[in-house]
């Protein structure tokens, strides 16, 4: 697969100081010494923009990240003063992040707070109370549901741990759809419709996008807020599993 020809920039906000793009799943955020492939940070390279050193030569501009496999709103710094700025943001808590997901089943209770800590564990995220488990809190709320057997779930993270929304998710019973980690052996049950069970099957990603980001403009401290369109194939989903 060329990333380079299926993925075009989409910026939802640039200034001097930051840029603010709706990611397209199937693209890493950023590459490191031991994943070396074509990255965001490519792309925004590719189109003359300019960013902010960042911690190190293959994460300039980057204040937060999104999996491969998640859609939605990322943001990145393209001076060094923003860069301080939002990454102070981000380690403070400051950043409002809002995350759509589609999953399997329905948490109990609907809404509530998931306060538990998440630790790795043979290149997998888990929940863990051990000494080396890093807080990890998500907020979630139902939106909608099919049969008692997959819902839409509106998640707000108050903190950024690698995998917290899959992981949390999955402690209430409700893997991500598509998520080839976390959500492997699910089975369809019996009498679900067969249009659902032939487009669940074919998904090829897991049904996470970042709607929403708020935080303060690094130089004016001035409130911002963004959202990011929904991709076509989570909306196709959604209409799939909620149509009726």
């Amino acid at each position: 697969m060329n990333l380079t020809k299926i993925n075009k920039l989409k910026i939802v906000f640039e200034d001097e100081e930051l840029i603010v793009l709706n990611k397209d799943a199937g693209i890493i955020t950023h590459s490191d010494i031991s994943v070396n492939e074509y990255s965001l940070v490519d792309l925004l390279k590719e189109n003359n923009i300019t960013l902010s050193k960042g911690e190190n030569i293959y994460r300039p501009g980057v204040v937060h990240r999104l999996d491969r496999e998640t859609s939605g709103i990322i943001v990145f710094a393209k001076t060094d003063k923003a860069f301080i700025s939002l990454k102070k943001q981000f380690f403070l808590r400051e950043v409002e992040k809002v995350y759509h997901a589609l999953v399997w089943g329905v948490p109990s209770p609907i809404a509530g707070k998931i306060n538990i800590p998440i630790t790795s564990y043979l290149g997998k995220k888990k929940i863990s109370f051990s000494q080396n488990s890093k807080e990890a809190i998500t907020l979630y709320k139902t939106i909608n549901t099919y049969q008692n057997k997959f819902s839409l779930i509106e998640c707000k993270i108050l903190t950024g741990r690698t995998h917290q929304i899959r992981v949390h998710l999955l402690s209430k019973g409700c893997p991500l759809i598509g998520d080839k980690v976390y959500a492997r052996g699910r089975n369809m049950k019996e009498n679900t419709n067969k249009n659902i069970v032939n487009f669940i099957t074919n998904y090829s990603r897991q049904a996470l996008h970042a709607l929403k980001i708020t935080f303060l403009h690094p130089i004016d401290n001035n409130i911002l807020k963004f959202n990011a369109d929904k991709p076509e194939d989570f909306l196709r989903l959604e209409e799939v599993l909620f149509e009726d």
